[in-house]
């Protein structure tokens, strides 16, 4: 399982390290994080190409695809933190035979639903949405926290470097 308290700990400090170099405070950046996830989102799934019925060029190397699932995680516990959210440990997921293409629609739709509606019980629905996605993509928990956390070591570098 991966440990979500830790994860949403390394966030913020990071969040919060981001926000005071760039003199914003957090809760104003939230539609930004909110978009930035949806990129993200978007990102994951051309390099997946899972959606690509028209070629048979495959998927990208995993640690890309990781690579891309870190960003959007990076938002997900962004987003949070910022509502001060209270999701901390999660059931064991179920995949329910979905394919991933039908999973990247069901993340979007639960994750607009939440920003619409701005419901922490729909956050944690587009949370859960977003580590059944992982899981279908074959990501382990193991690979998704390493991921995060090269990425995390990634985002403070690209700080110091004014990015």
């Amino acid at each position: 399982m991966i440990n979500l308290v830790e994860l949403f700990a390394k966030q913020k400090e990071l969040d919060l390290a981001i926000a005071k170099k760039r003199g914003v405070g957090l809760e104003e950046t939230l539609n930004e994080r909110a978009l930035a996830f949806l990129v993200e989102l978007g990102e994951l799934a051309n390099e997946t190409r899972c959606f690509k019925y028209w070629s048979s060029k495959g998927p990208s190397p995993k640690e890309r695809i990781l690579d891309e699932y870190a960003d959007g995680l990076h938002f997900l516990l962004s987003i949070g933190n910022i509502i001060h959210t209270s999701f901390y440990r999660y059931d064991e997921l179920e995949t329910l035979n979905r394919s991933a293409t039908e999973m990247f629609l069901t993340t979007y739709h639960s994750f607009t639903t939440f920003v619409a509606n701005g419901y922490d019980k729909l956050y944690i629905r587009a949370f859960q949405d977003f580590l059944i996605l992982g899981k279908i993509l074959n990501l382990s928990e193991e690979e998704i926290t390493s991921a995060y956390l090269h990425k995390l070591a990634i985002n403070y570098e690209r700080q110091e470097n004014n990015y």
